[in-house]
């Protein structure tokens, strides 16, 4: 394609040359056959140029499904095997209880070190896939912009080999929610701590600054800086070329037409950077929507303790509803099931519940679904049902959706059976 591109341009240059001579000539005739051939000449390459156009978009429509189904399989794959991770934790807290002794004790340890590799392993994979996303802008949805930051540093966290300590400074001036892409907020973070992390081998302090100044009635300039208590000599990423660590925040900031800048001295690297974004119209009126939620709660619930509990377990998987009624059915004082998001909501609408444990990857009717449907049922109502993720759903961008859809925690698996507890009271109780 591009040598017959090459081919028309020179015959069209030879054919210019050409009829400037026979002009000077004064040879109309053969001039007038020239200009003729030079204009099909020309509507030849503007073809060959637009069918050249067409190639490239489908190609580059065809990478872009490429790349989502990556994404999807990786996703996939990590909810695949998260579910036998999570059930191996809550099984092997289970034996631990029983008190063994002896071999049977070592052989669980040696179990218990096993599973913690895998799921170090699995969360490695996380972070890797979610540095390699791709740069296609996704939809915009209302996000927490301190939510989606402190979830990204609980993503690295979760690595057993991350030796960043972090703190977060916000200004009052920082809007609670924007619209935008959290994912494209979450790699960007992602990508300088990462980069930060690989660095240096000793614990890196950094601290995390964030503030906003309005341009216009919707929009903010976030401005955000990023301090470590380490000098890297080559921390400016102009240095870094194409594919390199630190060059995808760089290009998802200059997708997001913002600005960055980098100050190393004095053993402190700093990485600023600003992108605009809209502010959420929906904070204030989610602000007030949950303060009455909270007043409702106060007025009309009565405290009560675990064990006075009614739990509603949503979970197709019969191995995963074994494992977690095993694990809250001494504790609690009655827990339903139901296989999908319908039944859920059949059930959610004949009984009264203090908690939901909602699956997302359901039939018929997923979690995301489910919990919107149940949100939009308690509007005419002065109940709020607390609706807790448990999912093997842990790609980056997952936690947002389930909070966009009303849902109250998110719980990734694997989780220990101690960490479902304290979620459930800290909800139930209070």
């Amino acid at each position: 394609m591009q040598k017959r591109l090459r081919t028309y341009v020179l015959t069209i240059i030879i054919l210019i040359v050409a009829n400037i001579v026979l002009l000077a000539c004064d040879l109309r005739f053969p001039a007038i056959l020239l200009t003729i051939i030079l204009l099909v000449t020309f509507i030849l390459m503007i073809r060959c140029v637009i069918k050249h156009i067409e190639h490239k978009a489908t190609r580059s429509q065809e990478l872009q499904q490429l790349i989502e189904q990556k994404d999807g399989y990786l996703s996939d794959f990590s909810h695949r095997i998260r579910t036998p991770l999570n059930n191996f934790s809550f099984i092997i807290e289970y034996l631990i209880d029983q008190k063994p002794e002896g071999n049977h004790k070592e052989m669980l340890e040696t179990l218990i070190a096993s599973t913690t590799n895998m799921v170090e392993a699995v969360n490695d994979l996380t972070v890797k896939s979610a540095r390699d996303i791709s740069y296609e802008p996704r939809k915009s949805i209302s996000f927490n912009l301190d939510s989606a930051i402190r979830s990204t540093i609980d993503l690295l966290s979760a690595n057993k080999g991350s030796n960043i300590k972090f703190s977060i400074l916000s200004s009052d001036n920082v809007s609670k929610s924007y619209i935008g892409d959290p994912i494209t907020i979450k790699q960007i973070f992602l990508d300088i701590f990462t980069f930060l992390q690989a660095n240096d081998e000793t614990d890196v302090n950094t601290e995390v600054q964030i503030d906003s100044e309005p341009i216009g009635t919707k929009k903010e300039i976030i401005k955000v800086a990023v301090k470590a208590d380490i000098e890297l000599p080559d921390f400016d990423p102009e240095k870094y070329p194409e594919g390199n660590i630190n060059s995808m925040a760089i290009k998802l900031i200059s997708r997001l037409k913002g600005s960055y800048e980098t100050i190393v001295s004095n053993g402190i690297s700093e990485f600023r950077f600003s992108i605009p974004l809209e502010v959420s119209t929906e904070e204030e009126t989610q602000s007030k929507v949950a303060e009455r939620i909270k007043e409702l709660k106060t007025e009309s619930k009565k405290k009560k303790t675990l064990a006075e509990a009614n739990i509603l377990l949503v979970e197709d998987n019969p191995t995963n509803q074994k494992i977690v009624i095993i694990t809250l059915r001494s504790l609690v004082k009655s827990i339903d099931t139901a296989t999908n998001g319908k039944e859920a909501l059949d059930k959610f609408g004949k009984s009264a519940y203090d908690a939901i444990l909602m699956d997302i990857q359901l039939p018929i009717m997923d979690g995301i679904t489910a919990a919107i449907k149940i949100r939009e049922l308690e509007q005419s109502t002065s109940i709020h049902t607390p609706i807790i993720a448990i999912t093997a759903n842990a790609m980056i961008g997952d936690k947002e959706k389930c909070l966009s859809a009303g849902i109250d925690d998110y719980l990734s698996k694997p989780f220990q059976p101690a960490q479902l507890i304290k979620i459930l009271e800290s909800f139930v109780t209070k």
